[in-house]
């Protein structure tokens, strides 16, 4: 049978359309990344282009906390992670346990770790609930030039 359109959709299935038989994608996540995505090897970690911004906002011994919870980063994940979201330049640290504001980070002794008022980024679990929380994303270029950008579908996933 020869069909003139050959559609896939999710993500993974994005490294399929350079086989030459995918006429059209609906990649779902590609645009932004996530860390399921990164996890499951459809994309880099350097592929994951959103990130959410999230400050320090307390520091113990054996733990940091930052000012992004459920509400920044939503409660999704994937059986095969751990945690809420992974800290970037920082490997060992994800965040482990999230109320509606806050994430707390747990951090293994003699792991690298930012300091009070540091501003990290969270590359998050799944990047369509996080996109759907926010009225507008900060777009930076590689040029460092920074745009906002509406998100029309806000609040429209459900």
């Amino acid at each position: 049978m020869d069909a003139p359109v050959v559609s896939a959709g999710s993500t993974p299935t994005m490294l399929s359309a350079a086989r030459g038989d995918v006429t059209e994608i609906r990649a779902g996540t590609y645009v932004y990344g996530d860390r399921q995505q990164w996890a499951l090897g459809s994309m880099p970690r350097e592929g994951c282009a959103l990130i959410v911004a999230a400050t320090v906002v307390s520091v113990h011994p054996d733990r940091i906390v930052v000012d992004a919870g459920a509400k920044a980063l939503t409660k999704d994940r994937a059986d095969f992670l751990a945690g809420y979201g992974a800290i970037v330049g920082y490997p060992d640290l994800v965040i482990q346990r999230v109320n509606d504001h806050h994430g707390v980070i747990p951090t293994p002794v003699g792991a690298a770790r930012p300091g009070l008022g540091d501003v990290v980024a969270v590359i998050p679990n799944h990047v369509c609930p996080v996109v759907d929380l926010v009225d507008t994303v900060i777009a930076v270029a590689a040029d460092g030039s920074v745009e906002t950008w509406p998100v029309d579908a806000r609040g429209r996933s459900g």
